[in-house]
């Protein structure tokens, strides 16, 4: 990315398949190569039952969506 990820940031990650929406907690690692991020758990009707936390490195973002 053009732009330093920072926490609080909300990102669109590659998980697999598909694209998900994903709020950064942390920035890490060598050249801030890697992110903690928290990604939502929804349920039947949508609704945000809970967060899981996941590191992934930075070339996983497909776009940041909205800054801290």
């Amino acid at each position: 990315m053009a732009d330093k990820l920072e926490a609080g940031d909300r990102v669109l990650v590659r998980s697999g398949l598909r694209e998900t929406e994903a709020r950064v907690l942390e920035v890490y690692g060598p050249n801030d190569s890697h992110l903690l991020l928290a990604i939502p758990i929804h349920g039947a009707e949508g609704e945000v039952l809970d967060e899981r936390t996941v590191s992934l490195p930075v070339r996983r973002v497909v776009r940041r969506l909205t800054a801290a």
